[in-house]
């Protein structure tokens, strides 16, 4: 409740900005803004080759998915914060969840607070860049990598190679954020698989 209630506060602090604040997008912004509105139009005609050819550098995941939204608010920039402030509430949900797990439901609020209120993330957030989305996905990625219990259990398995499938296709850049926790997992879980079969009768 305390992070729903810290996200709904920031997202009405975006949201006000952002009827005050009658600047044009520029830029990498106006460039992504564009991209959702061409993508719109590619879905539209179920051009999908057009689609994949333009997001030879940015992948086209965050892109679609405001187009998507474009389709429900005939408005690039609606359309665009939307999707951003859906990224903001998911990546604070994912590091309250990461949080909580190692310092209990208190550290998981402020330890999500703190991202929110983060001033590049606070700039992300009124900008529809491509940097937000990506560090939520690999939030994401990293809750996952957390309830998979060294990739004994297959399903979490699964959905953990498919969020680190959606990180790349967001950002090819992003499953290097994940390296670091991603490697001390497979560490462990050939640790525990070596203790399993050392621990077998003989």
């Amino acid at each position: 409740m305390l992070v729903g209630g810290i996200f709904a506060a920031l997202a009405a602090g975006a949201a006000v900005w952002l009827a005050l604040d009658q600047r044009p997008p520029e830029w990498d912004h106006a460039m992504h803004l564009e991209s959702v509105v061409l993508c719109a139009q590619n879905m539209a005609r179920g051009d999908l080759s057009a689609i994949l050819e333009r997001s030879t550098f940015y992948p086209p995941l965050a892109s679609c998915a405001a187009a998507l939204a474009y389709w429900l608010a005939p408005s690039d920039v609606a359309a665009a914060q939307a999707v951003i402030l859906a990224f903001l509430g998911l990546g604070m949900a994912c590091i309250y969840v990461i949080a909580r797990r190692f310092a209990g439901r208190d550290g998981g609020v402020i330890a999500a607070l703190l991202f929110g209120s983060a001033p590049f993330v606070v700039y992300s957030s009124l900008r529809f860049q491509l940097d937000l989305p990506l560090a939520s996905i690999v939030a994401v990625t990293l809750v996952l990598l957390l309830r998979v219990e060294c990739f004994s259990l297959t399903g979490r398995s699964i959905a953990l190679g498919d969020a680190l499938g959606s990180a790349c296709s967001r950002n090819r850049r992003s499953l290097s954020r994940c390296c670091r926790p991603l490697r001390s997992w497979l560490l462990r879980s050939a640790a525990g698989a070596g203790s399993g079969i050392s621990a077998l009768p003989r």
